[in-house]
């Protein structure tokens, strides 16, 4: 197969990059590992105003709703910081990535599904799609894929870059306190180095997460997740 651009990772960035690209007049193809875009969600769901408009979708069903400000809990003392007007979405991340690619293909971008990059050189890639191997010919190849950073490592190698902090989200029952606000907690019996959240959702529930960053913690994420 044989195309202009060639974009790996069916995420925010991929869709756009592939949008701007078809809509220029590149053949183009969005390379995607898993079955369905959106899925599985890795993010906590929050972005500015700013960045959803950036994206060109505006307000859609993706939002969930606004927040104003933030509760800051460490151990001890309780912070409310009010920004006294909307200054975050909450959204709902598979609807927000399936427009993304809906305004892809709209543009005359092509979409691959359940398909992964297993090698590449210079302007051919190796594709496992659908069980079946094949080879993709792009002149441009576009790496989206997030922090796995499979496509950068092929053509770069293994570039010093950050650590990657590993950390854990759950929707679960909760009642906010004020829903305008995300809670943000601090301590080291809470999420060492880092620190932990709850995102309101719809009425009655909330995303719940933490990120551990200490080094020398030998408990997983979880672990902590479930204490808090």
């Amino acid at each position: 197969m044989r195309f202009d651009v060639a974009v790996v990772g069916g995420g925010p960035c991929g869709a756009i990059a592939g949008r701007y690209a078809a809509a220029s007049g590149a053949r183009t193809v969005i390379i995607e590992e898993h079955p369905a875009i959106g899925e599985p969600v890795q993010c906590a769901g929050i972005i500015s105003g700013r960045a959803a408009y950036a994206c060109e979708v505006g307000r859609g069903d993706f939002l969930i709703r606004t927040v104003q400000g933030a509760y800051i809990n460490s151990p001890g003392h309780r912070l409310r910081i009010d920004g006294h007007e909307e200054k975050a979405w909450i959204i709902d991340r598979r609807i927000f990535d399936r427009e993304l690619i809906s305004r892809a293909l709209d543009a005359g971008c092509e979409l691959l599904l359940r398909s992964r990059v297993l090698g590449g050189r210079c302007n051919r890639l190796d594709v496992r799609i659908d069980g079946e191997r094949e080879v993709i010919e792009a002149g441009i190849i576009i790496a989206a894929e997030g922090v796995q950073r499979r496509i950068t490592r092929m053509y770069l190698g293994d570039l010093s870059l950050p650590r990657i902090i590993p950390g854990i989200q759950a929707e679960v029952r909760c009642d906010i306190e004020d829903p305008g606000f995300v809670e943000i907690f601090l301590g080291e019996k809470i999420a060492p180095g880092f620190f932990a959240w709850l995102i309101p959702v719809e009425d009655g529930f909330a995303r719940a997460g933490l990120c551990v960053a200490r080094s020398g913690i030998k408990e997983p994420p979880l672990s902590y997740l479930e204490r808090f």
